[in-house]
């Protein structure tokens, strides 16, 4: 199979209520897709990084520090936010080049903080909820772009470290919030 041209999109919503974040939030992230939708639609991923610093001296510089935060943003005089979302980008792009619509997302508020691994499962699940919405009625920030072009009946969860076990707690929680048919 040959890979398919992508694209980039992304979407940045602040003030977001999460179940079990105990603040409103940010829901970031980036996602890549492929450009041709006449193969789809295709099977989203979301995938969570891990827990690390989420402030940088400079946006190149590796020495991570922590401050909490609600939000995606680092709020620390001097310092940029680690662009934590950006590191599974490698990823992103090689899912979608082979058929993907991957985003990777940022759990930046809930890094620096003592376990919060029930709260980052909430996080995937409220981005799971979004593109759940944008695949079938769209909306903002993307208008129609994805509207039938999602199949939200195939969903790929990857997450690093504290991500993971974020990922891998998400289909037990999903399945406590269902409610009977």
């Amino acid at each position: 199979m040959r890979a398919l041209a992508i694209a980039a999109a992304g979407y940045d919503l602040r003030g977001q209520t999460v179940p079990t974040v105990p603040f409103a939030t940010t829901l970031y992230g980036v996602t890549r897709h492929p450009v041709d939708w006449s193969f789809g639609p295709y099977p989203p991923v979301v995938m969570l990084h891990g827990n690390h610093g989420n402030c940088r001296p400079t946006r190149s510089s590796g020495d991570d520090n922590c401050a909490e935060t609600t939000d995606h943003e680092c709020h620390m005089w001097f310092h940029s936010t680690t662009p934590n979302a950006e590191g599974m980008l490698y990823l992103a792009e090689t899912l979608a080049a082979h058929g993907y619509v991957a985003t990777t997302i940022s759990g930046n508020a809930l890094n620096c903080r003592d376990d919060y691994i029930p709260e980052r499962s909430e996080l995937v699940l409220e981005h799971l909820r979004r593109w759940l919405g944008w695949s079938t009625t769209g909306g903002d920030p993307f208008g129609t772009t994805f509207v039938g072009r999602v199949d939200m009946t195939r969903v790929g969860l990857v997450g690093h470290s504290r991500g993971g076990e974020a990922v891998a707690l998400a289909p037990q929680r999903l399945a406590a919030t269902r409610s009977p048919a």
